[in-house]
């Protein structure tokens, strides 16, 4: 039985459904019915009905957070985890500018409504044999810069709150966790980022399995620990800005990948699809340029020069003299992609 606080948004319906799939009943909280209603439709398709649960955080007080938890007792019996993923962000804002409302706004809902809603819950927790909360929650370090208000604020204290409260309830209470997803594509981080440029961010799916496995007894060892993401396979380096090789990205020297060592072979520059590098057998002589051109006319094996075989007709350029492996003239005046006009003379279309 876990509970799901921001159910509608990006993250939470993504672990909803996650959760449902691992078999889990899951309690669906959000403010909105209609996100919910949809959220209910996908969680109901994969697992066991959910339970629906409309609920303001910003305006809820702490008696209406106890007598949610009082509900869920009454109807299911038990609560084997809460997972917080409901937030409030604004925009970035310097704090000399931001709205007084505002800030105490998002004080409230990333931080105070949070803890309200742990605290209601406790009790309930206590009897699960694995009773855990996980807050889901931004980079510390980046949400401290300037312009992130009281939503970065809050982040910062939940850290605080996660190894507080785990210390007070010690070994044997329900489980304390934190779970720092990497860059996710959801309407909150548009807020901050230009959706068209922010290449590091990632759909919200890809972060639910950490969510179920935090909320897992196979976590058990995560009390009072924030479990931060590594970033996600084929995203860019965060300092090089450049695709690493070890997870599928781009290596900062060579710059491409072979399909065999992984690299791009720096003497050749081209790639030979057996041996990761160019072969001198598929080395071939353009009639034009005079260098190789892996189209036209092979290198004989045996003399080193033109065979007659592949001499053929360049349609765009001119033909190859079978014996001396030069462009002569064309043999006629007509060109393939030009058609020929009455004086005998060929014209662009």
């Amino acid at each position: 039985m876990i509970l799901i606080a921001g159910a509608a948004g990006g993250l939470g319906s993504a672990a909803a459904v996650a959760c449902a799939q691992a078999g889990a009943t899951v309690v669906l909280l959000g403010r909105k019915v209609a996100p919910l209603n949809r959220i209910y439709d996908a969680v109901k398709a994969v697992g066991p009905e959910p339970l629906l649960y409309p609920f303001d955080l910003e305006g809820a007080s702490p008696d209406d957070h106890a007598e949610l938890a009082q509900r869920i007792e009454a109807e299911l019996g038990r609560l084997d985890g809460v997972l917080h993923c409901a937030a409030e962000f604004k925009g970035l804002t310097p704090l000399l500018h931001t709205d007084p409302a505002d800030f105490a706004r998002a004080i409230h809902v990333d931080l105070t409504a949070r803890w309200w809603l742990t605290q209601a819950c406790l009790r309930l927790l206590a009897k699960s044999d694995a009773g855990v909360v996980v807050f889901a929650l931004d980079d510390p370090e980046r949400s401290a810069g300037a312009f992130w208000g009281g939503y970065g604020l809050a982040q910062q204290a939940q850290v605080a709150l996660v190894t507080m409260l785990q210390a007070e309830l010690g070994e044997h209470g329900p489980r304390i966790s934190g779970l720092q997803p990497g860059p996710m594509r959801t309407s909150l981080r548009a807020r901050a980022y230009q959706p068209n440029t922010d290449l590091k961010a990632r759909p919200a799916s890809d972060y639910a399995a950490a969510c179920v496995d935090l909320l897992s007894a196979y976590c058990a060892g995560q009390r009072g620990k924030i479990r931060a993401l590594q970033p996600v396979r084929g995203e860019l380096h965060p300092s090089r800005g450049e695709l690493d090789t070890v997870r599928g990205e781009l290596d900062p020297v060579r710059g491409e990948l072979d399909p065999v060592r992984g690299e791009l072979d720096p003497v050749r520059g081209e790639l030979d699809p057996v041996r990761g590098e160019l072969g001198p057998v598929r080395s071939e002589l353009d009639p034009v340029r005079g260098e190789l051109d892996p189209v036209r006319g092979e290198l004989d094996p045996v003399r080193g020069e033109l065979g007659p075989v592949r001499s053929e007709l360049d349609p765009v350029r001119s033909e190859l003299d079978p014996v001396r492996g030069e462009p002569v003239e064309p043999r006629s005046g007509v060109d393939a992609l030009h058609p020929s006009t009455s004086s005998g003379r060929t014209e662009p279309p």
